[in-house]
């Protein structure tokens, strides 16, 4: 049975280009429906350290924001499936939950092919809202399944240029088997590796695992040269014309699962692309 495509709604900015994204998704992994999810934050669960009691005041705010996010990101949705005349789509199927957000996405992530979620806001308060940063965490540490972060404007076409960030490990070589479905129609694949030489050593571990599917890629090594890797990638990916960018995720300390660190954040954080990711 085919599994289907998991779309997280974590605010409305978002929404409109992570529905676009899963019915692409959806058309790449032959995937047989999309659930779209919303989760409406518990006010119980906002309660922060140093607080006993949820205050009246604080529960009415929360309930409000909960009601006016709902039915914005519902309407999109209405708006999104009423487009989709062709029987060739996807089902679809709306999942509105009052809940714990990354309880949800870990529980319902673990049965996808892929997750497909939008940038996180960074001007959404923690605590009071369904954080898309929640979410985004929850789809790399406790689904086990590959994501795809996307921009507000950020589409992948059919034919896509894609960039592989490659740096030798589990994370990566996992990324370039969940992204076989989209290298398979790829206008060009690029493996991009930091290294101060040409980087045919290091991107030798991709350049095999492609082959092996009968893929070929180009490498194209840049140096950091005092910039932070992840810019070092994005530079990158923007010089060779990339529509996705397929990497592995990294942190750096396995009891901190909140501090991703280095490379990681600063591309889910400045990119301007789909970046599909495994941990």
């Amino acid at each position: 049975m085919t599994h289907g495509i998991l779309a997280i709604l974590t605010h409305e900015r978002s929404a409109a280009a992570t529905l676009a994204m899963a019915d692409r998704a959806a058309n790449v992994e032959q995937a047989d429906r999309i659930d779209v999810l919303h989760v409406r934050v518990d006010p119980l669960a906002t309660i922060i350290v140093g607080e006993e009691i949820l205050s009246d005041a604080r529960r009415e705010e929360i309930e409000n924001v909960n009601k006016h996010e709902a039915a914005a990101v519902k309407a999109i949705f209405d708006a999104w499936l009423a487009d989709r005349k062709d029987s060739d789509y996807a089902a679809a199927t709306w999942l509105d939950v009052l809940g714990d957000l990354r309880g949800e996405v870990a529980d319902l992530g673990r049965n996808a092919n892929l997750i497909v979620l939008g940038k996180p806001d960074p001007a959404r308060r923690p605590h009071h809202t369904a954080d898309g940063r929640e979410a985004l965490h929850a789809a790399i540490f406790d689904t086990g399944r590959p994501f795809l972060l996307t921009p507000e404007n950020g589409q992948a076409p059919n034919n896509p240029r894609i960039a592989i960030a490659w740096k030798e490990g589990q994370p990566a070589a996992r990324a370039v088997l969940a992204a076989l479905p989209w290298l398979a129609h790829a206008k060009a694949i690029s493996i991009v590796v930091v290294a101060e030489d040409d980087g045919s050593g290091e991107a030798q571990g991709a350049k095999a695992l492609l082959l092996e599917h009968g893929l070929d890629a180009v490498v194209l090594s840049v140096k950091q040269n005092h910039q932070n890797v992840g810019d070092c990638i994005l530079s990158a990916a923007t010089e060779l014309g990339a529509d996705l960018l397929v990497m592995g995720v990294y942190r750096r300390n396995r009891l901190l699962e909140w501090v991703l660190g280095g490379a990681t954040s600063r591309i889910l954080e400045a990119t301007a692309i789909p970046v599909l990711m495994c941990h």
